[in-house]
């Protein structure tokens, strides 16, 4: 099973009244498909909490997923719009804020549940993750 997650965070305002967008494509090795997407308020934070919340949210979705589902997760590539969550989850960048540098030590945590599959996390621009980026402002829309 090969999984493809898009996700994005955003806050109206920084901070401000934020949510997560998260789109994940699934391709089963039996060659079935599935595509969930799905958006959430989170309450007043700033983008880079969202966008790390984005992160966290999809890996609880992909927990049910494979609890659901017998097949063994071979990839999961992330693709995040935000250059600074990439570099600082990929170790390129250090994490000096502390609530950031917390969501990162959690990520940590849901990539060990997923040990035996291959991570990557790969910067994209906003253009290429206009669904996430939906789900995000739809969420919000809902609130207000």
């Amino acid at each position: 099973m090969k999984i493809s997650v898009y996700t994005d965070g955003g806050a109206r305002g920084n901070p401000g009244p934020a949510a997560i967008g998260v789109i994940i494509n699934i391709e089963y090795d039996n060659l079935g498909k599935q595509h969930i997407r799905f958006g959430e308020v989170i309450g007043e934070t700033t983008n880079n909490v969202a966008e790390y919340q984005a992160i966290i949210a999809a890996y609880k979705k992909l927990t049910e997923i494979i609890n659901d589902n017998d097949e063994k997760i071979s990839d999961i590539k992330f693709f995040i719009d935000s250059n600074l969550i990439v570099s600082q989850i990929n170790g390129l960048f250090k994490t000096k804020n502390v609530q950031l540098r917390e969501l990162l030590v959690e990520i940590r945590t849901w990539e060990g549940r997923f040990s035996d599959s291959h991570l990557t996390y790969q910067f994209i621009p906003r253009l290429h993750n206009q669904e996430a980026d939906r789900e995000v402002n739809a969420a919000l829309d809902r609130q207000f």
